[in-house]
């Protein structure tokens, strides 16, 4: 079966290595960026590196060449051709386009208009009557007309990869504020394509807005918009009471604390690595489910393997911040340039500044700790978990100073953070309190150290009367010092203890057991807890309820034999025997840290 793909114009010069990865290095081109090729295609949306480049295709399953001005009545000849081949299908709706967008050639645009009016008429209605109105999932009569001919095929527009003929969208652009807003009006569609709908009314936060089209569109559909920039946003928009504008630089604005978003668009100019780190800054204020809508530039992208290694990179970003990617698409109003789309898939999760790399440069790193303020918060935050509210009350600053200082900390990659409703609690990793707590018993201790840690310890109290919920995944015992550590040597294997740590609780034991050394050979993570519990708490009664059973049954074979031995049992006893002896010694090794 022949296929008909579509490859934006934008990207001609690409076509010839696109086609030769596809395997038709020879084939028909049909108008300026359509193909038709000899087999059937289908490409991974999410995971083939083809996949952006081709906007459209659709199986051609009726083929017409000719010209069509030179055929008698031929839009009536060649819808009445369709109608019965493609009749009994029950196509959802009948949709014809163009194979030229614009120029030379818009009568064949118009063609198709009249075809589709005729259309309408012959074919038995069976759902949508525009475009827009299109279920996703049921098939569409596809057709394109152009100087070649005429060629058809049916599919779903998931299928198709969008609603409209040829994948093209054509926006009115009288009343709208930028290009951009047509960018978004598209994503939106592109949502509602693969069964994604954006929460009514949310909350969406907007980097690099003005002058303001993307902005503008969201209001016009109820979304509430804070947009940031260093640009003024049209004058259309000062008054609308759906709009928080913020005049300040996209690239390092800190979201205030205890904001939360259901979507973060971007369509910043200038290098893609640049504006994907300020989309990064944002993602932690972004809830569970919530979308990211990028515009991946291509600037400096001269071949197809700077664009696919400038897209992985950005994946795997985008990856290890728990966005997960949902669409790769050439937008109709796209230039030079593709449109990505997240979804955020963790929640209240422990996240990590921008590269998730721990200490990014040594620069950023002593830019911390050159500022009196920042080693305070550094010596507050080490062996406890607090919101920028407390520490603002603490330190006795405000709360935006108090903020500006963390996120400096937290884009050197010192610090963890959690989100617990309109509180984000932080503290240092601790991958890192040990060089930091190091530093800090090295260094003469400030005058404010002893006057902050009472503050703190009030604070701290005054919590739990309060609605502050404080944190859960923070908020865990200091890490082991390396003096607190010794090495026992039992049976010739040297085992890790904590001195000073207590062993009263399953939870302290297993917070001493995570801050250990990592081995191996270590089975008291994950899942294993749960279980070695289980089997601590139970093996003892379950044990002596088998033996008791075993040996009331198999009593009187006992009694037959003269000589004890191991072989005279039945298979089943022994069996068991041996099975309870693994899970004891399973259980012996578990709590020793021993290799099993």
């Amino acid at each position: 079966m022949q296929t008909l793909i579509r490859v934006p114009e934008v990207f001609a010069d690409f076509s010839a290595e696109i086609l030769a990865l596809l395997g038709e290095p020879q084939a028909k081109v049909l108008g300026k960026d359509f193909f038709l090729l000899k087999s059937e295609v289908k490409i991974d949306r999410l995971k083939s590196d083809l996949a952006p480049y081709l906007a459209w295709h659709i199986p051609v399953q009726h083929a017409w060449p000719c010209h069509p001005p030179d055929v008698i009545d031929f839009p009536e000849k060649a819808v009445q051709a369709m109608v019965r081949k493609f009749s009994a299908m029950k196509p959802q709706s009948v949709l014809f386009g163009s194979l030229t967008a614009a120029g030379p050639e818009e009568r064949y645009r118009n063609l198709a208009k009249l075809m589709r009016a005729r259309a309408v008429q012959s074919f038995a209605p069976h759902g949508a009557t525009t475009a827009d109105e299109q279920d996703p999932l049921r098939d569409t009569l596809f057709a394109l007309v152009g100087k070649q001919g005429l060629y058809a095929g049916i599919c779903s527009p998931r299928e198709a990869n969008g609603f409209h003929p040829g994948g093209r969208v054509f926006l009115k652009q009288t009343d709208v504020i930028s290009r951009a807003g047509c960018k978004v009006v598209e994503a939106l569609l592109r949502l509602r394509l693969l069964g994604i709908a954006p929460k009514q009314g949310g909350h969406w936060f907007e980097l690099g807005a003005s002058p303001g089209g993307m902005t503008a569109e969201l209001l016009a559909r109820g979304f509430r918009v804070t947009a940031v920039d260093r640009a003024p946003l049209d004058a259309r928009l000062s008054a609308h009471p759906m709009l928080d504008f913020q005049l300040a630089d996209a690239a390092s604005y800190p979201v205030p604390s205890g904001m939360t978003y259901d979507g973060i668009l971007c369509d910043m100019n200038g290098p893609c690595d640049i504006s994907f780190s300020a989309v990064l800054r944002q993602v932690w204020a972004l809830r569970a489910g919530g979308l990211v809508i990028f515009t991946l530039k291509g600037y400096g992208a001269d071949a197809m393997s700077d664009w696919t290694a400038r897209e992985r990179e950005i994946q795997q970003r985008a990856a290890r911040h728990g966005l997960k990617i949902i669409d790769r698409v050439h937008l109709t109003h796209n230039r030079r340039e593709f449109t990505l789309i997240w979804k955020k898939s963790w929640r209240n999760e422990i996240s990590r500044h921008d590269d998730s790399r721990y200490m990014i440069s040594a620069t950023s790193f002593f830019r911390v700790l050159a500022d009196d303020t920042r080693w305070r918060i550094l010596q507050l935050i080490v062996d406890r978990a607090l919101c920028v509210c407390e520490l603002a009350d603490i330190l006795a600053m405000p709360q935006s100073s108090v903020s500006s200082h963390v996120q400096i900390i937290r884009k050197a990659g010192l610090l963890a953070s959690e989100r617990r409703g309109k509180w984000t609690y932080f503290r240092i990793h601790q991958k890192h309190c040990a060089l930091l707590t190091q530093l800090m018993d090295s260094l003469p201790t400030m005058p404010t150290r002893k006057a902050d840690e009472k503050k703190a310890q009030l604070r701290l109290k005054d919590r739990e009367s309060s609605c502050c919920p404080g944190p859960l995944k923070l908020a865990r015992p200091s890490p082991i010092a390396p003096s607190a550590k010794t090495s026992t040597k039992i049976w010739g294997i040297d085992f890790l203890q904590n001195c000073s740590a207590p062993s009263s609780s399953f939870s302290q034991a297993r917070e001493r057991s995570s801050s250990m050394k990592p081995r191996a050979h270590s089975v008291m993570l994950g899942w294993r807890w749960p279980l070695a519990w289980w089997w601590r708490r139970w093996s003892t009664p379950l044990a002596m309820s088998a033996a008791r059973t075993w040996t009331l049954r198999y009593r009187s074979a006992l009694q037959r034999q003269d000589v004890f031995r191991w072989r005279s049992f039945p298979t089943t006893f022994r069996r068991k025997c041996s099975a309870l002896c693994l899970l004891a010694a399973r259980y012996i090794c578990c709590f020793l840290h021993l290799p099993r």
